[in-house]
C-alpha cells in the first residue's frame, strides 16, 4: 500500500502508528506481535484495530450485497429462461398435434 508521506505523518502525530526515529530515520512498526520495532504501550491500538475492523466489515457487507443482488439477478433470469422454453415446447407440441 503507498500512502501520501503526509497521511504518514498525520497517522503517527495521532498515534496510530508506532514509529522510532534513529539517525534522521524514522522506522514504523510493519506489523503487530514478536517482529515489533517498537513495543505497544498505548491504548490507541484497540481503536485502530476497531476502526480497520469496520473499515473491512463495511466492505464485506457491500461484497455480499452485490453478489446477492447479481445472484437474485441470475435467478430471475434462470426463470425467464426456463418460461421460455416451456413455452416454445407446448408451441411445438401443438404445431405437432395439429400437424397429426
Amino acid at each position: 500500500m503507498h500512502l501520501n508521506e503526509d497521511v504518514v505523518k498525520g497517522m503517527m502525530a495521532n498515534g496510530a502508528l508506532n514509529f522510532k526515529e534513529e539517525e534522521g530515520k524514522i522506522y514504523i512498526e510493519a506489523n503487530q506481535g514478536t517482529f515489533s520495532v517498537v513495543p505497544s504501550a498505548s491504548n490507541s491500538k484497540p481503536a485502530m484495530v476497531n476502526s480497520m475492523t469496520l473499515a473491512g466489515e463495511s466492505f464485506v457487507e457491500k461484497t455480499i450485497g452485490t453478489i446477492l443482488n447479481l445472484h437474485e439477478k441470475v435467478l430471475d433470469a434462470k426463470d425467464e429462461t426456463l418460461d421460455a422454453l416451456k413455452n416454445e415446447n407446448k408451441f411445438l407440441k401443438d404445431a405437432l398435434y395439429s400437424m397429426q
